[in-house]
């Protein structure tokens, strides 16, 4: 009778032992999730702002002052929000861009807006994107619309646009946090079922 009862503690033990391990390791990449899918939208943020902060660097190049000319990213940011892509899952339901940019001049100062033309004109200079990017650095910002509310900031990558050997803007994109939530949470559900299965 002794034995069984050692047996039995063991085994509560042991079960007890393995539910603990089990629920860490979940816990730990429940609570990394987040920071890391966000950290993945930032390097895929950079690859694009380079890009296109390259594309309008090239055409400065091509005027005799340097000077930067978005005419042509109007054009095709128009055409990028008016265009209804095919759907890639019920998460991508909405077939419209989420991402807001903007381009200013070595001031600051905003010469396009992507959300038709909402902050054109405005001093720009001192937001951190911006300000860093001007100085030389790796420019970054969240925002968020409600200061109270982390799920409506707004994430901004920004870009050197240089020509002539000199920084004559800074091109900026913005992902909302929001847009991403979606596959965030099911990732997290993805995870809490796994964990319950194997406990």
């Amino acid at each position: 009778m002794r034995q069984a009862k050692i047996k039995t503690k063991l085994l509560v033990a042991f079960v007890t032992l393995n539910v603990l391990c089990a629920g860490l390791i979940t816990f730990s990449v429940y609570s990394e999730m987040r920071p890391h899918f966000l950290e993945a939208v930032e390097y895929t943020l950079i690859d694009m702002t380079r890009v296109m902060a390259s594309e309008l660097a090239a055409q400065a190049e091509r005027d005799p002052l340097n000077s930067l000319k978005t005419a042509d990213l109007k054009i095709a940011m128009e055409k990028l929000f008016a265009t209804n892509f095919p759907s890639r899952n019920a998460y991508d339901s909405g077939n419209r861009s989420a991402l807001r940019i903007y381009v200013t001049d070595e001031k600051g100062i905003v010469l396009f807006d992507s959300k038709g033309g909402e902050w054109e004109g405005q001093d720009f200079s001192k937001w951190r994107d911006v300000a860093l990017t001007l100085d030389g650095k790796y420019g970054a910002r969240a925002t968020r619309s409600n200061p109270d509310d982390p799920r409506t900031s707004t994430h901004f990558i920004a870009a050197p646009i240089q020509a002539g050997g000199r920084i004559v803007g800074v091109l900026s994109i913005g992902k909302p946090v929001e847009s991403s939530n979606g596959f965030i949470a099911r990732s997290k559900l993805r995870i809490i079922a796994m964990f319950l299965i194997t406990v």
